[in-house]
């Protein structure tokens, strides 16, 4: 797959970002780097429902992103990340999370994106039973968007990746085979190995500090017993801790499934930045969700 000039000046000013500490203003320039890419080409399905509730909790919302036309086609059912304790699923004037819509919609699939209960209010499994919940209301309602409830492509990053891991686990209410297929985005899966990194205090706030509890709340040994379609990548320029992660769920795979997942390490890319690029930047994250979604049309 070849990069165009302007993939490559996209990642050089990612790479030198990435020299300097992530701080929380880190996103916000990732954002101002890819803006004016997005608002070019475009960063919005044609038609996008706002809103709409899965449960009583102002949090427990979730846009459905579609086009005329459509029928049983595959679903990208996308929860975002956020640190536990912040993130959404929309930011009115910006492609923050609607440019996973438009991406979906321009490879034929329908875009479901995920708000959930936060910590410190909500602290686990609040946020993988909040998944389940959103997938009960997706098998039941989206076929009058055009998707198919027997192809949902559960995704995640961050945060989010690690609250799709927890359901698939079985940490959360309903059924994981409710699911045809899995990504996972640099997510956190055995959060007691990042008690001692920089994500510790966040990941605390929403796993707990107990150590005992922290190990028993892996989604590791689940998610990698699930026999369908998985995908999992982390970031050239992600923190270490992620890739590690990334690494224990891949080996856990091959030991209990005797194969490998799906695997893809990003190239040119730091935390968040490849899904914030999604749609304008021919990345490993786009090829393989490209891949996933087309298994899943069968």
């Amino acid at each position: 797959m070849e990069s165009s000039p302007d993939d490559e000046s996209l990642r050089g000013a990612l790479r030198a970002l990435a020299r300097a500490p992530f701080t929380p203003e880190t996103m916000t320039t990732i954002m101002g780097l890819v803006r004016g890419r997005h608002e070019r080409r475009g960063y919005t399905a044609p038609r996008i429902e706002r809103d709409i509730a899965y449960g009583p909790d102002p949090r427990q919302r979730l846009d459905v992103h579609c086009f005329e036309g459509a029928a049983n086609q595959p679903v990208l059912m996308w929860v975002p990340g956020g640190g536990f304790v912040s993130g959404t699923k929309w930011q009115p004037g910006t492609p923050h999370q609607d440019n996973v819509g438009a991406w979906a919609w321009r490879h034929g699939a329908v875009a479901v994106v995920v708000d959930y209960r936060l910590a410190p209010q909500h602290t686990w499994p609040a946020a993988a039973r909040d998944v389940a919940s959103a997938i009960e209301w997706v098998r039941r309602n989206i076929a009058a968007y055009g998707g198919s409830p027997d192809r949902i492509v559960l995704a995640g990053g961050s945060a989010g990746a690690a609250h799709v891991a927890s359901f698939m686990a079985g940490h959360g209410d309903g059924d994981p085979q409710d699911v045809a297929a899995v990504a996972v985005v640099s997510g956190i899966y055995a959060p007691a190995l990042m008690a001692g990194a920089p994500h510790r205090d966040l990941v605390r706030t929403y796993y707990g500090i107990d150590e005992d509890a922290l190990r028993m709340r892996s989604s590791v040994s689940g998610l990698a017993a699930w026999p369908g379609p998985l995908l999992v990548t982390v970031t050239e320029f992600d923190p270490a801790g992620f890739q590690e992660q990334a690494l224990l769920l891949a080996s856990e795979r091959l030991r209990v499934r005797g194969a490998l997942p799906y695997v893809a390490v990003v190239p040119g890319h730091m935390h968040a930045s490849d899904v914030f690029s999604l749609g304008i930047d021919d990345s490993a994250l786009d090829l393989m969700l490209r891949q996933l979604v087309a298994a899943v049309r069968g």
